[in-house]
């Protein structure tokens, strides 16, 4: 997830800063929000239920914090959608909002770390950084409806947030009799998100596969 978020952060703003005077700029942005959201859910999907698997990579003695996993992955989407956020105040020269918006998610993650991380360890850690990139993201969704009103696909959002959350909880509440058949039913339920992705953005899939092939032969 790290990785994804670093390539979409270094790909993105140049691409947005570039092109932030094109009229269709709030609809590249809204449009940018939505797939970045739909991909990391994906990732989301792919760590998550695998997490066992992930476990192996880090050493014995911080295994046991594993289950901490999924939270910290959903503070690190919450943390790109603040991103995706950010463009339209950088286009306004409005990068004052930046400290208002770091200072607001200082301000919470301070306060929830004292009211959780002495009851729940490093649970209470990973929930109090979530919190704080939750107050964020309703920060600077509150300003852009303020001062710069951008067409963002909330509705669409939710619908791949839901869904994703949905099958996470189903593969963790619908055990299987052994670990194989477990992961088979979690690669399921991770096409079936796939695939609900591929039909609601209607994405031709074969024109795709056909376009990286053409390039791959030059």
């Amino acid at each position: 997830m790290t990785l994804f978020m670093q390539m979409y952060r270094f790909a993105a703003e140049p691409f947005f800063l570039a092109n932030y005077r094109k009229e269709e700029f709030k609809a590249m942005n809204a449009a940018a929000l939505k797939y970045f959201v739909l991909v990391s859910m994906f990732i989301f999907l792919g760590i998550a239920l695998y997490r066992d698997l992930f476990a192996l990579i880090v050493g014995a003695n911080f295994r046991q914090g594993i289950h901490i996993l999924p939270v910290v992955l959903g503070a690190n989407i919450l943390s790109g959608v603040w991103l995706n956020l950010s463009f339209w105040y950088k286009r306004e020269e409005k990068t004052k909002f930046a400290l208002w918006i770091t200072l607001t998610g200082l301000v919470a993650s301070v306060g929830f770390g004292f009211l959780l991380i002495p009851k729940l360890g490093i649970y209470g850690a990973a929930w109090s950084r979530f919190a704080a990139e939750i107050v964020m993201v309703v920060v600077s969704i509150v300003l852009n409806r303020i001062y710069y009103p951008t067409p963002y696909q909330f509705g669409r959002i939710t619908e791949y947030v839901v869904l994703a959350l949905a099958i996470f909880f189903v593969s963790e509440w619908l055990p299987m009799p052994n670990q194989m058949l477990q992961y088979a039913f979690s690669t399921l339920l991770i096409l079936l998100y796939l695939g609900y992705a591929v039909w609601r953005e209607k994405i031709d899939v074969v024109a795709m596969a056909k376009h990286f092939l053409r390039r791959g032969k030059r």
